[in-house]
């Protein structure tokens, strides 16, 4: 697999679609929630399918993390486990869930989380 990383910048105001995908990346997002399980930092994170029309080809998954810091940590180990499991829709970007962010603000309010941290074993 490719273990290329990018960040796409919009200098513009871009008009994307962001949906549930048809086909839910079942073994990715079960591998991730064993993962995140281990990762005090990471609070919730969210699955959807991602289309930017000017960059790309077809619609791709995305996962949204919230957390509250050890990024660069939280994105490796993503990556190693996203690197090892068959993927239904290619490539697999991540982003950081942020307060005052469209794309996060529209990820919170939309789409329910496939991962939440358990406090104290009772949530």
């Amino acid at each position: 697999m490719d273990n290329q990383q990018g960040i796409i910048n919009a200098n513009k105001d871009s008009q994307i679609m962001i949906g549930l995908p048809s086909k839910p990346p079942t073994e990715l997002l079960n591998s991730l929630i064993t993962l995140y399980s281990t990762i005090k930092e990471i609070k919730k994170a969210y699955n959807a399918h991602y289309f930017n029309p000017n960059t790309d080809t077809n619609a791709h998954t995305i996962i949204g993390i919230e957390a509250t810091g050890n990024w660069d940590y939280i994105l490796s180990a993503s990556g190693s486990i996203v690197n090892n499991t068959i993927i239904p829709d290619p490539p697999v970007d991540f982003f950081q869930i942020k307060n005052n962010d469209n794309l996060s603000n529209h990820i919170k309010n939309q789409f329910k989380p496939f991962y939440i941290k358990k406090l104290f074993g009772i949530f």
